[in-house]
């Protein structure tokens, strides 16, 4: 059994192996190309990264919707979780049709919809991800709700 000591040490050797890969191709063996820039390319344009286009705003901004969106829709779920087992269709189904409707076309398809219908809302981005994370969790929530083994049922009956 690999340890988490060594499967951590694992991952860092094969990311710096390819970053040295990176670095020596497309510094020095390859012609400049259009695939991946030069390395000296990519650190001179992070100053204007982070001048020009506030990397670090934007970057705690797209972490900040998915934590936040994560977080809402797991209480929302832990706040409606007996209604939605107790109930027999309404909400259920609902979420299920999107399921269906998810096998179909996928979710990056309807973000784009949402992106060109909304172009400058910041909050269509925390809904379009709140939608996606409580679709999943409410599924897996009922697979497991509804999936209980029987020797689990027979006691909780034999406790009354």
């Amino acid at each position: 059994m690999i340890s988490k000591n060594t499967y951590g040490k694992k991952i860092v050797y094969f990311l710096l192996s390819y970053l040295i890969t990176w670095i020596i191709l497309f510094e020095f063996i390859l012609p400049p190309n259009n695939f991946l820039p030069k390395p000296s390319i990519v650190l001179d344009s992070f100053g204007a990264l982070w001048t020009d286009y506030h990397l670090l705003r934007n970057f705690i901004s797209s972490v900040a919707s998915i934590y936040v969106s994560i977080i809402i829709a797991y209480y929302l779920l832990r706040i409606l979780n007996k209604n939605l087992i107790n109930e027999k269709e309404g909400f259920r189904s609902f979420i299920f049709s999107v399921e269906w409707f998810s096998k179909y076309v996928p979710g990056i398809i309807l973000g784009f919809l949402l992106i060109y219908w909304f172009p400058h809302s910041e909050y269509i981005k925390y809904l379009f991800i709140f939608i996606v994370i409580f679709n999943t969790l409410f599924l897996k929530h009922m697979n497991l709700a509804f999936k209980v083994n029987q020797e689990y049922i027979d006691s909780a009956l034999s406790l009354g």
